[in-house]
Order: structure tokens, then sequence, then C-alpha cells
């Protein structure tokens, strides 16, 4: 009886790997009395990805006063602590003709956040229902995957530019009108776009970001072409998974579709004493119109490594295997019928590809410590690197 519980646990245990590419259930961490303060033979390394400085706004926003003269005449300021807003007051726009604004806008935190932030307001990444409108167009030489897009109604037109530097996701926004005598017309797109891009290249220069003469244009080369999902059950041999403790023959496959193309196996084993689970999903992230599957790959990563490292029992950041590698460890409680679990998970890139290994149990009655689970997670992880191909063959 107790082997066709189990069979089901595997199912769901594998179900929740396949969210997002990525084990990401809504377990409660808590740390067992009995754990070891670091694992066995994992090789871990510093933190990849340190906490942010506390971000200071540059005064003004980094504009210089003949900037603002130029772009937004006679303005008038209204500061806070997120960015700045300059607007032409009503006498000069009614003297020059001229009637419009320029607003700043940061947001600071992790860089999870900053790359969460930038996703949503370009529609790209893990939070896009549908691919980046044309409209968005690339910036070269400022600050990381700067894009601008010119919109207009029947009265005024605006440039958006957004980029990254770090921890920080900055927007600028410059909206303008031409009035002739009772006539509201636009700005054209090409002396808007220009105004914004001056602007923020003086806002990128004061927060310490790229500025190396900004231009709208297409980002020199081309990305490599996408690694497909391999079958993660090909990837793990018979003796690996013995010496993982799990049976081979207890093979359950499944897949799924989120931002890419998951693939997932995984494995079990039960004895009186004794259950052991060990899963692989990989999914693969594929080029998109301004950003390739390894970027998308490396922001899923970085957005995990921030959750993960606030909520996990134990974290550690991996020199290896694949390009950027990460551990955790936790009591899971999703299985009462399995009682306390101790699991792990090792998530590592490799291009376009993330690959997550899971691997959970218990032994007389105790949920296994992080050396009996982070060790077979990370030896099955290396097992399945070697076997991934560093380029598109052909």
């Amino acid at each position: 009886m107790r082997e066709s519980v189990v069979a089901v646990s595997a199912g769901v245990g594998l179900a929740l790997l396949l969210v997002g590419g990525l084990v990401m259930s809504i377990v409660k961490y808590t740390r067992a009395p009995n754990v070891e303060e670091r694992p066995l033979a994992i090789p871990t390394t510093a933190d990849l990805y340190p906490a942010a400085r506390p971000f200071t706004k540059p005064e003004k926003c980094g504009l210089d006063d003949a900037t603002l003269a130029k772009l937004v005449p006679g303005a008038t300021g209204d500061l806070d602590e997120t960015g700045c807003l300059f607007m032409i007051p009503l006498r000069t726009s009614d003297e020059l003709g001229v009637d419009g604004s320029l607003r700043v806008v940061f947001t600071a935190g992790s860089l999870a956040d900053a790359m969460d932030h930038y996703d949503l307001v370009t529609d790209q990444g893990r939070h896009s229902r549908h691919a980046v409108e044309g409209t968005w167009q690339p910036v070269i030489g400022l600050g990381h995957e700067a894009m601008i897009r010119y919109e207009t109604d029947r009265t005024s037109g605006e440039a958006s530019l957004h980029f990254r530097s770090g921890a920080v996701s900055t927007k600028v926004e410059y909206q303008m009108t031409r009035l002739k005598g009772d006539v509201e017309e636009p700005l054209g797109e090409k002396p808007t776009m220009n105004g914004a891009l001056e602007a923020a290249s003086e806002v990128a220069a004061a927060i310490g970001a790229k500025v190396d003469d900004p231009a709208v244009g297409a980002r020199s080369g081309r990305p490599e072409p996408a690694l497909t999902a391999p079958d993660p059950c090909k990837l793990v041999g018979e003796a690996a998974l013995r010496a993982a403790g799990v049976d081979p023959a207890s093979r359950s496959v499944m897949g799924g579709r989120m931002r890419g193309v998951t693939e997932g196996c995984s494995w079990h084993s039960v004895s009186a004493d004794r259950y052991s689970s060990a899963g692989v999903s990989i999914t693969s992230y594929p080029n998109g119109r301004h950003r390739d599957g390894a970027a998308e790959a490396d922001g899923q990563f970085i957005h995990y490594y921030h959750e993960w490292r606030n909520a996990s029992a134990a974290f550690y950041a991996l020199r290896g295997p694949g390009r950027k590698a990460m551990a955790d460890y936790r009591i899971d409680t999703n299985a009462p019928h399995l009682g306390k679990l101790g699991a792990a998970r090792v998530v590592f890139t490799v291009r376009n590809l993330m690959v997550s290994v899971h691997y959970s149990g218990n032994a007389d009655g105790k949920p296994l410590s992080e050396a009996a689970t982070l060790k077979p997670a990370h030896a099955i992880a290396e097992a399945v690197a070697g076997k991934l191909p560093a380029r598109v063959p052909g």
C-alpha cells in the first residue's frame, strides 16, 4: 500500500519541480535542530549577489540646469524619494508655445527587485503574457538592456525610456506638446526620443551606470541558437541513481510549459525505515526579440537566488556545476503521510537552460540531514551537467 502512496507523492513533488521550471512550492521552511552547519563535499563559494547598497537619489535626479532649461523651459520641480517631475509652467507654455514634462523614477532594492520591475514595465521576462510589443526599440550605450518607445495621442508625444544599472531600475518619460493658437499637436518622434535620451544619459551618469554615446539601434551580434531541453531521464545513469539511494525502475516523467519549455523526471525508493526521492527538471528559455534565452535564464536564476536565500533553512552559492549554481536545504512538510522530509535543491544554468535537481527523504522517522540530501543532489546535478552541450551541435 505504501508503494502506491509514495508513487503518488513523487508525482506531486515533480509537479512542484516543474512550476516555473523550478522547485517553487509553498513549503514553510524550518531548520531541523540536529542539522550540520555546513554540508559535506559541496563546492560552496562567496555570495554571488551581495545585498545592494542603499540607494541615494542624486540631486535633481542628476539633471543639469542647462539640460532642464532646454528640455522643459522654466520647469518647476516636484521632487520626492523615488524620483523627480519637472513641468513647464503655464506662463512659459503660453510664451514659448510648448507644454510638457520630464519625469524620472528610480526603483531600487535587490537585483531581483530591479529586474522584476524592469520586466514589468517593458513587458518582458517571467511576468510577460505576450511578446514584447514592436514599439519598443533597443538603446545601446546606456546602462543595461535599455529600451525606448514613442507613443502619441492627438495632442502630445511621449518617449518612455527604461534601463537598469545593478539593483536600480530607472524610468525616464519625456512628454511634449506644441501649441499653435488653439491647436495642440504632439512633438514628433525623433525630437521627443532625443530629449529622453539626453536626459537619461545624465541620469545614468549620476548613478554610475554605463554611458557610451547612447543611441537607438540594434545591439551588436546575434545570440547563439537556443538549446532545447533534453530528456532528463536519459541524463542520469542507473549507477548514479542507485548511489543516490533511489530505484531507477521507479521513473516518472512529466513535462510542462511556462515561460520556457520544461522536461522533468523523478525516481524514488521506499523501505520499512527509509524513503527517498530524486527529481530533475530542465527548462529551455527561447531567444526573444530583445533578450536571448541565456539572459532570460540568468534573470530567472537571480530571481530564485534572492527568494531562496531569504526563505530557505540553509542556502549556499556554489562554484558549480554549470555557469552559475546554488543550493538550499529545508524541512518539507507538504506530504503529511510521509512525515517530515529533509529536502535539498541544486539549481544551475548552462546557456539558456535552467536545471533543477531535487532530493528529499527521511530515515527512521527523521528528516534526512543537509549532508544526506545535498550531497546526492549535487552528484546528480554534476552527472546532468556533464551530458549537457555547451553549444548547439552543428
